[in-house]
């Protein structure tokens, strides 16, 4: 036998076809999250930059975030009855570490750098080995959403990544929603801890949050507003996860002018499924636009029945391949 036939290769001669097979998995999602994170964090930032320096959007719903943590930095209590009703915490105490990395900055650039950075860890967050949420970025949840300063783009991103998924309940409602599809000590542990060093701050904060939220004139369960009681339809396939997700949100109080229905996107597992809900949505504000007198309260029937009337379907609808149900990585909170 010839030397040449018992030369064993060494690693550095390994052609480059032979390399691991996960190695281009890992370089392909990197590349991904990078375009989605720019995507969604480009367009909240535009749509950030003309709500607040434009059309002077008073920092919209970041405003009682601002508010809360300034107060608490100063010794002030965030559930004192303020001179308006824009800063009316709703939230947890815990909640107002929301609002703690930008309260050095007034309040419409906090609101524009809270926005931008929402978008671009929900669009790193979602991204998965193909562009499938990519549509996602021009839903009216996602738009409305950073046009508001809401929270809900970066509660949602948080209840995506296991490790912190727990923070979704400083948007409790949300929280309650996404403990439904995934029940976990983990998620249960972590809002635990925070209420309890809350309470170190505040001994009286839980009764003060109860009083201030019962008194909410614009948080309302969906099934009781327009056709969103078809959520509830999504309860014939209560064992997918997705299914009872959207189940649960219909019977949650939440905002009802698109931007607390940013979590049902969530369920879509394909492109396909991301357009449909996408358009769905833009449906229902054309709606709005064209047949009502363009206030919010208006606003609300369009949005509920759009978006939960797209979840539905999409859960309901759907042809699940056997082997889906066998691989681990088959939604974001799975990476």
């Amino acid at each position: 036998m010839s030397h040449s036939a018992t030369k064993i290769q060494s690693p550095r001669n390994v052609p480059p076809s032979r390399a691991p097979a996960g190695t281009s998995v890992a370089v392909s999602r990197k590349s991904y999250r990078l375009w989605h994170s720019v995507a969604f964090g480009l367009v909240a930032g535009l749509v950030a930059f003309r709500a607040q320096f434009l059309l002077h959007g008073n920092a919209g719903d970041h405003l009682t975030f601002w508010n809360a943590a300034r107060m608490l930095v100063t010794g002030g209590d965030p559930y004192a009855h303020p001179a308006t009703a824009m800063v009316l915490f709703y939230y947890p105490l815990p909640a107002v570490v929301f609002g703690l990395p930008f309260a050095w900055l007034p309040p419409e650039p906090a609101a524009f750098a809270f926005t931008l950075v929402s978008g671009v860890l929900f669009g790193f967050v979602v991204a998965r080995d193909d562009y499938r949420y990519l549509p996602l970025v021009l839903s009216m949840p996602f738009l409305a959403s950073a046009q508001m300063a809401q929270t809900s783009t970066l509660v949602t991103a948080a209840a995506l990544v296991p490790a912190v998924s727990g923070l979704a309940f400083l948007k409790p409602n949300l929280g309650l929603a996404y403990f439904a599809k995934r029940p976990t000590w983990r998620m249960v542990l972590l809002p635990a801890v925070l209420c309890v060093v809350a309470l170190a701050v505040n001994p009286h904060w839980p009764l003060e949050w109860l009083r201030t939220v019962r008194s909410s004139p614009v948080h309302h369960a969906p099934f009781g507003i327009g056709i969103g009681a078809v959520g509830l339809l999504a309860l014939v396939r209560w064992r997918d996860p997705a299914a009872r997700f959207v189940a649960a949100m219909t019977m949650v109080p939440q905002g009802l002018l698109f931007y607390d229905q940013l979590p049902l996107g969530t369920v879509i597992e394909t492109t396909r499924e991301a357009m449909v809900f996408t358009v769905a949505t833009w449906m229902g504000w054309v709606g709005w636009m064209l047949w009502t007198d363009g206030s919010l309260k208006a606003l609300w029937p369009w949005a509920v029945s759009s978006s939960y009337l797209a979840a539905t379907a999409i859960v309901l609808v759907r042809r699940r391949a056997t082997q889906s149900r066998l691989v681990p990585a088959t939604t974001p909170e799975a990476q």
